[in-house]
């Protein structure tokens, strides 16, 4: 089994730092997976040549154990598109409420039912939306995946040197 910092060591090694993506494809810097790396704390995303701020990023951590060490983590989304989505929803859902609570006026044209279905189309998009660029991320969170059981395994990923046995 490989020691933490030999797998941060590898991490840093077969990814492009965070701050160098903006170089793009440009060989000999371009490696397929973008890392931010703090510690034994670390965030993989795959580098992608378009927006997609609800894009997967793999939020993981790698623990000593007796045997060697770990990685545990979760795939989410960006924390500011959480926000959003969260500030999003919240003023959905107010207005939703709101203008139900309200209800139409006598000088209004408006009916008190268009409130409330209009909350729930726009709370249906915002969910449809994370789906969708969740869906577009299918590749990207198996690539990820695919890049920490290679280096759990010793084995080189694509855009990594290979990796020595000791």
């Amino acid at each position: 089994m490989r020691s933490a910092d030999e797998i941060i060591h590898l991490i840093e090694r077969g990814t492009q730092r965070e701050g160098l993506a903006m170089w793009g494809k440009i060989k000999p810097f371009w490696k397929p997976l973008v890392a931010r790396i703090s510690g034994y704390r670390f965030r993989l995303r795959q580098h992608r040549n378009y927006g997609n701020s609800f894009g997967p990023l793999f939020y993981g951590e790698v623990q000593p154990t007796h045997a060697g060490s770990e990685i545990r983590g979760r795939f989410t989304v960006h924390p500011a598109a959480q926000g959003f989505m969260l500030v999003w929803l919240a003023g959905v859902a107010a207005f939703g409420v709101f203008g139900a609570l309200e209800g139409p006026t006598p000088e209004s044209s408006i009916p008190g039912w268009l409130f409330p279905l209009t909350a729930v189309g726009f709370g249906g998009f915002a969910v449809l939306l994370m789906r969708f660029s969740w869906w577009l991320g299918t590749n990207e969170r198996r690539t990820i995946y695919t890049f920490l059981e290679d280096l759990a395994r010793g084995e080189p990923s694509p855009g990594q040197a290979p990796v020595r046995r000791t």
